[in-house]
């Protein structure tokens, strides 16, 4: 796990919060928050041979859902909250403080911006974004196929325990490496 994780989550979480915001006046939903978290994380990995936010994300039916933060409350900066959103009770994300960018390299918050106008743009409700996850994230199908439907980032991988060491991309390289460093457990 990378040192400052909680930071990176907390701040993730408010920048997302606060860019969604300003671009549609509205507070993001919980499910599409998680939906651009999980976005963010896999393509960064499959980019970068790492992810950002290190969540643990589940493949459950609508998408991932990094089960961490189902029990999100308040840390200073972001907070969920219940809303009420076209007639439905919804939880929110909504940031109240300054997120720190400082634990964002210009890549992943160039990539975050992507991720967030894209789902501004395309007008995402839960459907639609359940869909894009599913589409777009790999290790989301895998795990649907796990009892406990745990993802795991060496899945967006397509055969890498296979590969012949020559034969990996430079994300590959960087994974391999980067999963042995760490206690991840989803090898």
């Amino acid at each position: 796990m990378r040192a400052y994780h909680d930071e990176i989550v907390k701040n993730s979480l408010a920048y997302v919060a606060l860019q969604y915001r300003n671009l549609t006046g509205y507070n993001v939903t919980q499910t599409i928050m998680y939906k651009i978290l999980a976005l963010f994380d896999y393509r960064c990995l499959k980019e970068t041979g790492r992810p950002c936010t290190e969540l643990d994300f589940y493949a459950e039916r609508r998408g991932p859902v990094p089960h961490s933060l189902k029990d999100w409350g308040d840390d200073g900066v972001v907070r969920k909250k219940s809303a009420v959103i076209n007639g439905h009770e919804a939880k929110v994300f909504e940031c109240y403080g300054t997120p720190d960018t400082d634990y964002f390299s210009d890549y992943e918050q160039e990539l975050l911006d992507s991720i967030i106008r894209r789902a501004v743009d395309e007008h995402w409700n839960t459907a639609k974004a359940s869909e894009v996850s599913h589409d777009e994230i790999r290790a989301w199908a895998k795990g649907r196929e796990r009892d406990d439907h745990k993802m795991c980032y060496a899945d967006e991988f397509e055969n890498l325990e296979k590969k012949d060491e020559v034969l990996l991309s430079p994300a590959e390289s960087r994974f391999l490496i980067y999963s042995a460093a760490s206690d991840l457990e989803d090898d």
